[in-house]
């Protein structure tokens, strides 16, 4: 077996979460490195908020559990929701959370719980999924619909309420519900791939919400990943296969395709599970992809060998997997994430108050790079090292310097101004003068 840096861990939860709600294991090993207890985690609802706290939502009750990853004792938190939710995502930063209820979204700010902004669509969402840089979201409905929204927008105070309620882009993605959605690397200019129960993938321009290609397949496709280098999509079929379809090469130029007539040259197949694949995670060095299914396994594969690393066993059937570094884990000791309460209505902002948001600051002890956090610390007031200090103050004395220019420019600008006036004052008055001594 190929060995690896041993630098992430991996999570995963299963639908009777017995004798754990969240299980941690070593990639190169596959043993147990943590666990944590609690109800059984929906698929798609497994979220990690910073380097302090696991978000999940629960399978059949309108809760969220979180969980500190400090892992201090009876220290898990429940907060109720307005529904039962059915995907759930955090913003890269860790500041705003985003869960689906039936046809809502429901977005809030973290550091508060204030509720700022409900969405509607016209059928349940199940799939939300936000850009690497946190400007766009897209979300994925059981009818197929595919939106793009931009969250800078939905979430304005400034924005037109029509405007803000409305998405960026709207397509109808596909016939049947959207299984999964993954979003690349890119920011707002990023590429989507949706997959759905009607046989296809789809890979989508976030900019201008057109389709660029149809990958069709000969069963249901249950979830999707791209490779880091976006050249590759993996698709979790129902007959438990994963099937790597090239994005690139010989069909660059064809919109559509069948998988059955791609070479082999061009196709991978992982085999090894016995049902649906439910869901997909890559490592972040691109060498591991991590697969759950319905047969209750979680599975390792090498990318570079196409051959299972890791069978991990489980109580019933695998909803989540999801790497982390594991780096996290000995960090969560010692910073514990701040409690968290949600707002289910925006009835506060109505009444006339204004939005409040706490701003929680650490102590630089917390900040393990110190010598690259030198902006942070001028943003916040903190020490900053003497080249800094001393940049900063010729940084004032140069603005100082424009600053007494501009007005030097501006008293010269109202003498010239003030000479013009009297001048054409008294040409107007000698004017006049001249035509009374005429009459």
């Amino acid at each position: 077996m190929t060995t690896h840096a041993g630098h992430e861990v991996l999570l995963t939860t299963d639908a009777l979460a017995q004798p754990w709600s969240i299980s941690v294991w070593d990639t190169d090993t596959g043993s147990s490195v943590s666990n944590f207890k609690g109800q059984a985690v929906a698929p798609r609802c497994l979220c990690l908020r910073g380097s302090h706290t696991l978000i999940g939502a629960t399978e059949n009750k309108p809760v969220l559990q979180l969980w500190p990853l400090s892992k201090k004792e009876d220290s898990q938190q429940k907060l109720v929701c307005p529904g039962k939710v059915s995907t759930i995502t955090i913003s890269p930063d860790g500041l705003f959370c985003i869960a689906a209820i039936a046809e809502k979204v429901y977005i809030w700010e973290m550091s508060a719980g204030g509720l700022l902004s409900v969405l509607s669509d016209f059928d349940e969402v199940k799939v939300i999924r936000f850009t690497d840089d946190g400007s766009q979201f897209v979300t994925g409905s059981c009818g197929g619909s595919l939106l793009i929204w931009d969250f800078a927008t939905v979430v304005s105070r400034t924005a037109p309420k029509a405007k803000g309620s409305k998405p960026r882009h709207r397509r109808q993605a596909h016939s049947a519900e959207i299984t999964d959605i993954h979003v690349g690397c890119g920011g707002p200019a990023a590429r989507v791939v949706t997959c759905s129960t009607d046989f296809s993938c789809k890979l989508w321009d976030l900019i201008s919400g057109e389709l660029m290609k149809t990958i069709i397949y000969e069963e249901e496709v249950h979830s999707v990943i791209m490779d880091q280098a976006e050249m590759s999509l993996f698709a979790g079929l129902e007959s438990g296969d994963i099937r790597c379809s090239p994005l690139y090469g010989q069909v660059s130029q064809l919109e559509e395709y069948a998988v059955k007539n791609v070479t082999k040259a061009g196709e991978r197949t992982f085999r090894s599970h016995k049902d649906s694949v439910t869901c997909l995670a890559l490592s972040s060095d691109g060498m591991m992809l991590a697969s759950g299914s319905a047969d209750g396994t979680a599975k390792l594969w090498s990318m570079q060998e196409e051959n299972s690393l890791l069978d991990i066993q489980h109580g019933g059937p695998v909803t989540n997997v999801l790497f982390m570094a594991r780096s996290v884990i000995n960090s969560a000791q010692m910073h514990q994430g701040p409690a968290i309460t949600l707002q289910n209505q925006m009835g506060r902002e109505e009444g006339g108050r204004g939005r409040v948001i706490n701003i929680t600051i650490s102590d630089n002890s917390e900040w393990p790079e110190r010598e690259n956090r030198t902006d942070v610390d001028r943003m916040l007031g903190l020490s900053s090292p003497p080249e800094a200090k001393s940049q900063s103050k010729e940084e004032d004395m140069d603005t100082t310097d424009e600053i007494g220019s501009l007005r030097q420019e501006v008293e010269q600008l109202k003498q010239v101004n003030k000479d013009l006036y009297n001048f054409l004052a008294k040409k107007i008055i000698s004017s006049d003068g001249g035509k009374s001594t005429s009459e």
